[in-house]
């Protein structure tokens, strides 16, 4: 059980950084989504 949160903290902060990453390129670039989303 202490080996979970280690494992999930890393997971977690890509998930968020990559949805900020989308975030961001809809925020300034609002065709091209699906180009930036093929990215990952």
């Amino acid at each position: 059980m202490a080996a979970r949160p280690i494992g999930f903290a890393p997971l977690l902060s890509m998930i968020y950084s990559a949805d900020r990453r989308v975030y961001l390129a809809v925020m300034y670039n609002p065709e091209p989504m699906d180009a930036e989303l093929r990215a990952f």
